[in-house]
């Protein structure tokens, strides 16, 4: 399976920029109420914070990672891909359809660097403890 990247969306506070709705309709499908939460391992070292989801089954287009006023947000689904054919069920374990899981993490990381990637069911995101100092052009 190759490496898939997943975008992390950073919402305005400010919404007067873009309207939410239109977010929402480009990056994260609507995905009503979840049904389940994935499991999640939350560890640390100097350098980033890494986060990941157990999320076999789930493809990244059917994933959406949003960062907002200090939490993180991780939404989905995982589509059910049984038979249609009649069936007799002796153990069902595996949970399908909508999926959510809200992280806090502290406000002096939400602007830092983020990654995602998608690799064999897991989904890792690194929030890197380092903060760059953005540089403000200033126009004449």
């Amino acid at each position: 399976m190759s490496l898939q990247i997943v975008r992390v969306i950073r919402e305005l506070t400010d919404t007067g920029q873009q309207p939410d709705r239109m977010r929402r309709a480009v990056f994260c499908k609507d995905l009503g109420a979840a049904l389940w939460e994935p499991n999640t391992d939350i560890v640390e070292n100097q350098d980033a914070v890494f986060i990941r989801l157990e999320l076999a089954g789930v493809e990244a287009n059917d994933l959406c990672v949003k960062i907002k006023n200090g939490c993180l947000m991780v939404s989905g689904e995982r589509k059910d891909v049984r038979p249609q054919k009649p069936l007799f069920f002796h153990q069902l374990e595996l949970r399908y359809g909508p999926f959510f899981k809200s992280i806090a993490i502290p406000d002096a990381l939400e602007h830092n660097p983020i990654e995602a990637h998608l690799k064999q069911g897991m989904l890792e995101i690194i929030l890197s403890k380092k903060t760059t100092a953005v540089e403000i052009p200033i126009s004449r």
